[in-house]
């Protein structure tokens, strides 16, 4: 499915959302056009791990590393079902953190995943 738009997170904002002080994403989101595959798609999936990724997608371990890497271009069914895999982690993330009606408000799938992002990314640097 390919979205409308595509959005990536803002600088600002993240630390409210992710306190769950802000819970509209219009509020912390931007356009980011075609660049949503290197700006959320891949650290997104970096943030949920690559084998992960390569056991829901059954793409070859190897090549999602040469993708999210910059070293591969990935055809549009492989965006498509990387994303998808990566959203769906997203989704199952946010049901366990309780932000599941956040994710629900997100207008697309770069969108629950730049709310992912500002959530679990933030958590992760901050057990770090």
């Amino acid at each position: 499915m390919q979205p409308s738009t595509w959005w990536a997170r803002r600088g600002t904002g993240s630390k409210e959302v992710a306190t769950g002080e802000v819970t509209d994403p219009d509020e912390v989101l931007i356009d980011y056009g075609d660049h949503a595959w290197e700006r959320v798609v891949i650290p997104a999936g970096r943030l949920i791990g690559l084998r992960r990724t390569s056991r829901e997608t059954r793409i070859a371990w190897s090549q999602l590393v040469d993708l999210f890497q910059g070293r591969a271009r990935p055809q549009e069914s492989t965006r498509e079902l990387v994303t998808a895999a990566v959203v769906a982690h997203a989704m199952q993330w946010f049901g366990t953190a309780g932000s599941a009606e956040s994710a629900r408000r997100a207008d697309d799938e770069i969108a629950v995943l730049a709310l992912f992002l500002a959530q679990a990314g933030s958590r992760v640097r901050g057990a770090g």
